[in-house]
């Protein structure tokens, strides 16, 4: 991915994540808590398990609108997260960038 960055954040909120790499497809990125937090599927699709879209007073409605299913530890943790800076803009070249490798641009 260009440009190159040993390590990105992003908003993260969902109860399912991919637990088993597909067929075919390339982890390029991961985490103890989601180790396939962005594949490949060769040089044609490119997807993120985090939010590259959400800004982070959605994430934060999102999780307190869920407190009820999200355990408590893991809603301050959450919440406390959100002072950190995220990598969106980072992540936008990205996908620019692989869509424009991909079409020869």
């Amino acid at each position: 991915m260009v440009p190159i960055a040993q390590t990105f954040k992003l908003l993260v909120i969902h109860q399912d994540r991919v637990v088993e790499l597909p067929k075919n497809a390339t982890a390029i990125a991961g985490s103890p808590f989601c180790p396939y937090s962005a594949v490949t599927y060769g040089r044609s699709v490119l997807t993120f398990q985090g939010h590259p879209e959400h800004k982070k007073t959605y994430t934060q409605a999102l999780m307190r609108r869920r407190k009820d299913v999200i355990e408590e530890r893991v809603l301050s943790a959450g919440l406390r997260s959100l002072d950190d800076n995220i990598d969106a803009q980072l992540i936008a070249k990205w996908v620019v960038n692989f869509i424009q490798q991909d079409r020869g641009e």
